[in-house]
């Protein structure tokens, strides 16, 4: 009983430290905010489960042109993601991955998918590259396997993507996440 408790606490500082997180702060006058949406739509399933659009929990993966230095950043807070640039490096926004543990239906794992979108900056600026959503259409459903000591279940998707840009909701975001935040003076720039 005291670990369901101890457990059930951590979860919930864990959920508050994470949803107070707020923006990174500039350093420099010249400091950029990099920053989008970014969904996974799955309107026939998510594999053996209903339909459902995931949000928080994807990994984006970038390169920084100017140094070669890879990196990467998880979605959070229905889908955003962010982060700071010293306004003049160039990125190039590369793929992304996704994968849940899921108690008693397994593991799922979305392998790494290309976007390969090039990131003009711009000092002193928010920099918003759009609204990503990445729609996975069920072609053939749970295909079974015998490997070793269990089975895998295989699902086909045709996968499609469409960026827009919804300047209005990504404002009403930022001042949601952090209403005293200076980047709600700096101007917002569309990158799609």
């Amino acid at each position: 009983m005291k670990k369901i408790f101890f457990l059930v606490i951590t979860v919930i500082i864990t959920v508050i430290l994470i949803s107070c997180a707020g923006l990174p702060k500039p350093i420099e006058d010249s400091d950029s905010l990099i920053t989008g949406n970014f969904l996974l739509d799955f309107p026939d399933g998510f594999f053996n489960r209903p339909p459902i659009t995931i949000g928080h929990g994807v990994t984006l993966n970038f390169i920084n042109v100017n140094t070669k230095k890879g990196f990467s950043v998880k979605t959070a807070d229905d889908g955003y993601f962010r982060f700071l640039s010293n306004g003049r490096d160039e990125y190039l926004f590369l793929s992304f991955e996704y994968s849940k543990e899921s108690g008693s239906h397994g593991r799922y794992t979305l392998s790494e998918a290309p976007i390969e979108r090039k990131i003009t900056n711009s000092p002193h600026k928010i920099i918003y590259i759009g609204h990503f959503i990445y729609t996975y259409a069920q072609v053939e459903r749970g295909k079974t396997t015998s490997k070793g000591r269990g089975e895998t279940k295989y699902y086909k998707y045709e996968q499609s993507i469409s960026v827009e840009s919804n300047k209005k909701a990504l404002l009403e975001y930022l001042q949601n996440k952090q209403p005293d935040s200076p980047w709600l003076n700096y101007e917002i720039e569309d990158r799609f």
